[in-house]
């Protein structure tokens, strides 16, 4: 037996990924990540290890919660790397009880790796968005603004959220505008009920509440005024109850200690934690308000029956009947019971006030909710001026009857009586004073800890263990500081990186992309997701918004220097002149290291004069333009979030100083090396001279392109179809520009080509970039030719993977990924929780005639990312994408064909997976029954030869002609003929299903009409009635207009 403490691994990137300078901050989207124990957890992962070679049966007793799974996969990849044999079993329990305990040995489970899935995709998701975003904004800032200094400007999902509250708060108070309102007020004496000789003063609140019009208040209290008497309309007295608290979790408790204590979050916890260890309070991060049936309360209650400060409390609980089963809070991370006193400590005895005030919270609040609800009698009192319909005006009055649980919880809840006057429905009286009073409305206060706690647990952003670290980390980074009244105030610093991004249009300090994320990680928990899909919705979206960023970074410096001094413009004797009348080109930030001299080149991007860095240690130079090191020039002439721009990182073709090709950060094809995960890219040598190497470091495969190549530029959004479908490698196309003078003869001046297969390498005598095939083997263009062969029907082909040690999920594009949670998320939206299907790579479907128009000829082919190069062709004429169907229903894990275009910019192209090209089928996209197309699918395989004719049926109401479906759906009209409106209609079972009918041919919002006809009777209103008649209208979508396969009657419809 042994144990470990919290998490033993961490997620981090490979070491080459680690310098803030190592990579493009972008790269962090798809770099190799990996898990390994850290260094602080080595001794327990040595224990680990000497207790499995000693055992064979591993049973695992963590938090039955997602981060204790996570942490007991931790523990079984430790101990079955060193016992592969152990069989491993979970505990589950729920509390530390007897019941629960007997029960978990009795009944062991094993582990679920949907749970620790679902936290490593968050961790995976946080890693990759926080380091890109922290590293832009860091490395940008800093050299641009003098006041920021050496510190890190963060963001984290999580992170960000929280200053967005603060934000919030403070842009409403800036935005606010007092307004003047009117009201009235009314008092009266009253004979006192337990004093006769003693008068009892009563205010009463007008109805109304409050006008924004002084004139209308005036006729109303004119009105009033004339009436002089009061009458009492109602008189109501009735028990009341206040509740008394309910178990305490983390998220109450550190409310409470910074509402009532005045503690910030962060040391309230560590306070507790620390009692925690000691063995005087529960664990302190918990979920859990509620006490399960068979928890131990009595044992605990006696614990404190001697205790000096509410030892008689804790005896009236026991002795006098006091004892009420706590109730239940509603909320079970099924991992720790709540916070509660695990023994009884004189506060004298503790260390310090925090710890005694600590302690003290938590017991009375333990003792509080064990006892009996405050009960007292509430009258409410109901006037009206004057009494004949006048304006009406309240009092409520409380007596207390039995204090309870405020007895030992009074420090922090307060009930307080009022006494009112004996009256009853009817009776008279003269107001003793009658006004109407001016005031003005007020500002919100900003955001207190307790108020900015409750708005962060309920949107869903961090933990009960995270949300005091997140609220810590904002005050660290200098984004929000705290006022007098321990409330939050954000700093320049905070607005500006708000309104930075807000102006570029994304939301991120909103808290719906959190609950985008937190909404796909519960659905990988549930098995409804997996890992590397949750992980690719996300990064797909969040990928797009970082180059967005990028590109109008501008907006973020322009949002900045409304706080802060841009450097340059600050005290001019901060800088050295390193060369006088050099250039004008005013102050700008310069490399910090290094020796600076003139050169004699002049940037031709931004006429500039070029400066020499020589490094003191190595004496090597290198070129850096003063305008272009702090402004680097858009893509493709510098990487996405390029930053501290030298001339070598430039892919300028007119700049003799440039030598980086464009796309440098592109990956083209997989490397030839069959032990390499990694991927070819181009690059310039420092010579200038075109190559492609691997991205792996220490990896030698490279290839020298042809001396007649000026250019190479990879295309990234097209790849090679004979590549894919010949070998099932993705190969990106790379545009080059040739000199004429030293290629073969005929060459056009440039051209888009491949770099693997095109003829134009052997026609020149020069060999293709190698590569490798579905085996791993290399493969160059002759190889690529001869395994032509290779391609079968429902081959799976490989594409390319991430490298050896990494656990980071395949790159996503937009196109392959639903991402629309989190484009809403990103725009401030909120996200509602809905099944999204995903669509996986699946075994192709049938070959088709089509597959042979890719990769003829020369051999170059343009299959877009996500298309299946051996499918039908879609309206698009391109590839049709090959998905499963996720919806549940008869119709789920079912194959099919759609476009490849992102949904709204393709077609509306289908075609089930299963079934032959040309076959016809009962299904459509909404997975229901027969439908517009004669019965086939919403979108029959389209041949070179283009549809077939189109089946037209009578007239229908749109006046056009209507189409002839079959009724699919099982029952005694099944193959049954009718004619129907042409426009989209669904599937839908029932007894017509099958039958064919003539409809119009119109879509829903053109004016479509309602005209309907059996094909199999004479023209008639059918039984149904409308277009469909049982037969099939609501299921799916049924395909475009165009895809109708109806009957060769052309009679109009009435549209």
């Amino acid at each position: 037996m042994t144990s470990v403490a919290g998490h033993l691994m961490e997620t981090d990137f490979l070491p080459e990924f680690r310098q803030w300078n190592s990579c493009s901050p972008l790269d962090l989207f798809d770099a190799a990540i990996r898990k390994e124990v850290k260094a602080e957890g080595e001794n327990i992962r040595r224990t680990l290890d000497e207790q499995a070679r000693r055992h064979n049966v591993l049973l695992l007793w963590l938090d039955c919660d997602m981060e204790g799974e996570a942490i007991a996969y931790e523990v079984i990849e430790v101990c079955l790397k060193a016992n592969p044999h152990m069989d491993v079993f979970r505990a589950r329990f729920s509390a530390l009880i007897e019941r629960d305990i007997i029960r978990a040995v009795q009944n062991p489970d094993r582990p679920n790796k949907n749970l620790n899935d679902a936290v490593e995709a968050r961790q995976e998701i946080d890693l990759r968005i926080g380091s890109a975003f922290t590293r832009f904004q860091t490395i940008r800032l800093q050299k641009r603004f003098d006041s920021l200094g050496k510190s890190v400007i963060s963001y984290g999902p999580c992170q960000f959220p929280t200053l967005g509250f603060v934000v919030q708060r403070h842009d409403d108070i800036q935005k606010f505008i007092a307004q003047t309102f009117w009201y009235l007020t009314c008092e009266a004496q009253f004979e006192h009920p337990d004093d006769p000789s003693k008068s009892l003063s009563l205010s009463f609140s007008w109805d109304r509440g409050r006008l924004y019009d002084r004139f209308a208040c005036f006729l109303l209290y004119d009105i009033c005024m004339e009436g002089k008497e009061a009458i009492v309309r109602k008189c109501q007295e009735r028990p009341t109850s206040k509740w008394k608290p309910v178990p305490l979790n983390t998220i109450d408790f550190q409310i409470l200690a910074s509402r009532s204590l005045r503690m910030s979050s962060e040391r309230a916890m560590t306070v507790a934690e620390s009692l925690y260890q000691r063995g005087i309070l529960s664990y302190p991060r918990t979920e859990t308000n509620f006490f399960k049936e068979g928890f131990e309360l009595n044992a605990l209650i006696n614990d404190h029956r001697e205790h000096s400060q509410w030892g008689a409390f804790a005896r009236r609980l026991l002795d006098d009947g006091l004892f009420e089963w706590p109730r239940a809070g509603g909320k079970d991370d099924q991992a720790h019971p709540p916070i509660h006193p695990t023994k009884s400590v004189e506060l004298a005895a503790l260390a310090n006030d925090e710890e005694r005030n600590v302690y003290e919270l938590v017991t009375r609040h333990f003792l509080a909710c064990c006892a009996k609800d405050a009960r007292g009698s509430q009258t409410n009192i109901t006037i009206a001026i004057p009494e004949d319909g006048g304006e009406s005006f309240s009092a409520t009055g409380l007596m207390v009857l039995e204090r309870n649980y405020l007895d030992v919880y009074s420090k922090f809840d307060y009930w307080k009586g009022n006494k009112v006057p004996k009256l009853q429905v009817g009776d008279k009286f003269v107001p003793s004073s009658l006004l109407m009073k001016e005031g003005t409305t007020v500002p919100p206060d900003p955001i207190s800890e307790s108020d900015l706690i409750s708005a962060m647990d309920k949107n869903g952003i961090g933990t009960d263990a995270t949300i005091a670290q997140h609220i810590a980390t904002i005050q660290t980074r200098e984004y929000v500081t705290k006022d007098a009244q321990n409330r939050f105030i954000p700093t320049p610093l905070g607005l500006a990186l708000v309104e930075g991004y807000n102006s570029m249009g994304y939301q991120l300090n909103k808290p719906q992309l959190r609950a985008a994320i937190e909404a796909d990680c519960q659905r990988v928990a549930r098995g409804e997701l997996s890992k590397a899909e949750a992980v690719n919705r996300c990064l797909a979206t969040m990928r797009a918004c970082f180059v967005t960023c990028s590109k109008e970074a501008e907006k973020l410096d322009r949002s900045m220097e409304k706080y802060f001094v841009t450097k340059g413009k600050g005290d001019p004797s901060r800088y050295r002149v390193i060369h006088a009348a050099f250039s004008a080109c005013g102050a700008l930030p310069l490399p910090s290291k290094g020796d600076l001299s003139p050169h004699e080149h002049v940037c031709p991007l931004c006429s500039f004069q070029v400066l020499s860095v020589r490094n003191r240690d190595t004496g090597k130079d290198h070129t850096v333009c003063p305008f272009c090191f702090g402004n680097p020039p858009a893509p493709p002439l510098a990487v996405e979030g390029a930053t501290d721009f030298r001339c070598f990182s430039c892919a300028n073709e007119d700049c003799a100083l440039a030598s980086r090709t464009a796309g440098a950060n592109i990956d083209v094809a997989p490397c030839p090396d069959r032990q390499c995960r990694g991927h070819m890219r181009l690059k310039k040598t420092g010579k200038g001279i075109l190559m492609a190497s691997c991205s792996t470091p220490n990896c030698k495969a490279v290839w020298w392109v042809p001396k007649f190549v000026k250019s190479a530029t990879p295309v990234a959004d097209r790849t090679c179809g004979a590549c894919q479908q010949r070998v099932g490698v993705k190969v990106v196309l790379i545009h080059c520009k040739f000199h004429l003078g030293k290629g073969p003869p005929g060459l056009d001046p440039e051209k888009t080509l491949c770099p693997c297969c095109d003829r134009l390498w052997a026609e020149s005598g020069n060999p293709a970039m190698p590569t490798k095939g579905v085996d791993g083997v290399g493969a160059g263009a002759a190889t690529l030719r001869a395994a032509a062969t290779v391609v079968t029907t429902g081959a799976t082909m490989h594409m390319m993977t991430p490298q050896a040690p990494s656990t980071a999920t395949p790159a996503a594009t937009r196109s392959d990924v639903d991402t629309s949670s989190y484009d809403a998320a990103l725009a401030g939206l909120a996200i509602r929780p809905t099944r999204t299907p995903y669509n996986p790579p699946a075994p192709r479907g049938p070959a088709s005639s089509s597959a042979a128009s890719f990769g003829g000829g020369s051999g170059i082919g343009d299959v877009p990312i996500g298309a299946d190069p051996n499918a039908p062709l879609c309206d698009c004429q391109l590839p049709a994408k090959f998905c499963t169907v996720m919806k549940d229903g008869p119709n789920k894990g079912r194959p099919f064909y759609g476009c490849v275009k992102p949904r709204g910019e393709g077609c509306s192209f289908f075609q089930w997976g299963d079934l032959p090209p040309g076959a016809t089928t009962g299904g459509s996209r909404g997975g229901g029954g027969g439908g517009y197309d004669g019965g086939g699918s919403s979108s029959a395989y389209k041949s070179s030869a283009g549809p077939p004719p189109l089946e037209e049926g009578p007239p229908c109401q749109c006046g056009d002609s209507s189409v002839c479906l079959t009724v699919q759906k099982e029952g005694p009209n099944k193959g049954r003929r009718f004619y129907a409106c042409r426009k989209r209609q669904g599937y839908k079972e029932g007894p017509n299903k099958g039958r064919r009918f003539y409809a119009c041919r119109k879509r829903p919002g053109e004016g479509k009409c309602d005209f309907f006809q059996w094909q199999d009777q004479p023209p008639m209103n059918p039984p149904g009635g409308g277009y469909g008649g049982g037969g099939g209208s609501s299921g799916g979508y049924g395909g475009e207009p165009s895809d109708f396969r109806g009957c060769v009657d052309s009679r109009e419809c009435p549209a």
